[in-house]
């Protein structure tokens, strides 16, 4: 069976717009939080990125590039005897959430790799690579390749 002729035109007509929409869905983020906890510098890369402002903010520098489905997750619950306070009778009145003090940063020209987490307190210094899939819960300094669950440094970007 050949297509006919108002197939292919049709086709060309709607294929731009399906590119464009693609390259927004792909090349967004979600936010989940106040929108002035986000702080992000010029020329930016997020690759449908997840950021999560709930318990503190998250600072961006200059040129990071995100691979697909990143996490960045300042969002944290308060545990009392190994159970969750909502869940807790005798805590309700506590907040189960805190507000701040799980800020992350991310140095300029650093690259997240695809899959990565980063979890509150966590820093990756300039020019600074985590690798696919590490769980980043701790500060790390420039120039560090990142990788592993937790993540370890496991070199340095200056030797590459």
């Amino acid at each position: 069976m050949t297509a006919t002729p108002f197939f292919y035109w049709l086709r060309r007509k709607v294929r731009p717009l399906t590119r464009a929409l693609q390259f927004f869905l792909i090349n967004s983020y979600y936010h989940d939080g106040k929108s002035q906890d986000l702080i992000y510098g010029t020329g930016c890369s997020f690759n449908n990125a997840i950021f999560n402002t709930a318990s503190g903010k998250i600072y961006i520098g200059d040129s990071v590039i995100f691979g697909y489905s990143v996490m960045v997750l300042t969002g944290k619950h308060q545990f009392v005897e190994g159970r969750r306070i909502s869940l807790n009778t005798n805590e309700c009145s506590k907040q189960e959430v805190p507000l701040s003090g799980y800020d992350i940063q991310i140095g300029d020209g650093s690259w997240v790799s695809s899959g990565a987490i980063l979890i509150g307190n966590a820093k990756v210094g300039k020019n600074s690579i985590v690798c696919a899939g590490a769980v980043v819960t701790k500060r790390f300094s420039d120039y560090s390749i990142i990788a592993g669950c937790p993540a370890v440094q496991i070199g340095s970007t200056l030797n590459l």
